[in-house]
């Protein structure tokens, strides 16, 4: 199970101690995870922490990840698939 912790523009790091205050949605798997945070990132949303199955993501992290899914989306509509 992975969590994906988000909020508006402007939020912080979430700290450990402080997780229950965040929003947050939980799926099975980290692909299902990083698609909704990049359709989320795409509306505005911030993707704060993504954590599960012993993966702990940052902001930075998430970023890199999101970027790449970003460019296999693009590459994969320019050759028609």
């Amino acid at each position: 199970m992975y969590r994906v912790y988000f909020g508006p523009p402007g939020s912080g790091a979430v700290r450990p101690l402080e997780k229950e205050k965040w929003p947050s949605k939980s799926f099975v798997d980290l692909p299902e995870a990083l698609l909704w945070a990049h359709g989320a990132a795409a509306n505005g949303t911030v993707i704060l922490k993504i954590e599960g199955g012993g993966t702990e993501l940052d902001r930075s992290e998430i970023a890199g990840c999101l970027n790449a899914l970003s460019l296999g989306r693009e590459e994969s509509s320019s050759r028609g698939g």
